[in-house]
């Protein structure tokens, strides 16, 4: 998994030259261990590194096979990324059908998933989709549950910071405790 980590590096620096390869390193490597799930998750990272490069061909064609391996294996979280990137690659094309439609499948399998990162991520799409396409009802639903999904990921993430930060302060306050009896 390391060769798809440092692709992923790569790819956030934006040499796309060296993210794939790296990120094809690491898919001839899982295909050889015969591990379809990383296979997938990999294949999904170099379609998004081809939209990333413009090459819309190539883009689709991972993101598709990605799509198709998450769905043999019922990954409904994989299924959802894999649809939500080619929703987002379809919407760029200006091809609205099919952006709707697979934004509207991918929000399904994120519920099914319950994952809120994806849930949102998915909704988002379905948003700038709908929007795009005219149905504002599915816009506007759409948008709800994006605020819903990002207000319930701040309130997680402020949630874990105050627990970290209780604690940080009991183990000082202990700290503390335990150097005034000495």
């Amino acid at each position: 998994m390391a060769y798809n980590g440092i692709g992923i590096v790569y790819k956030k620096r934006k040499d796309f030259k060296k993210a794939l390869e790296f990120l094809e390193r690491s898919h001839e490597m899982f295909s050889k261990l015969g591990n379809p799930s990383r296979v997938a998750l990999i294949t999904n990272n170099i379609g998004i590194t081809y939209m990333d490069l413009g090459d819309t061909v190539k883009a689709e064609q991972y993101l598709r096979s990605s799509f198709n391996t998450q769905e043999q294996l019922r990954n409904h979280e994989g299924m959802a990324v894999s649809l939500s990137y080619l929703a987002q690659l379809h919407l760029s094309q200006n091809r609205i059908h099919e952006a709707l439609a697979e934004s509207k499948l991918a929000l399904k399998n994120t519920r099914e998933a319950n994952v809120p990162l994806e849930i949102r991520r998915s909704a988002q799409i379905t948003y700038f989709v709908a929007k795009r396409a005219g149905n504002f009802d599915l816009a506007y639903s759409s948008y709800d549950l994006y605020r819903k999904m990002d207000d319930s990921l701040v309130n997680l993430e402020n949630k874990t910071a105050s627990i970290r930060s209780q604690i940080k302060y009991d183990y000082e306050r202990k700290s503390i405790a335990d150097s005034v009896k000495v």
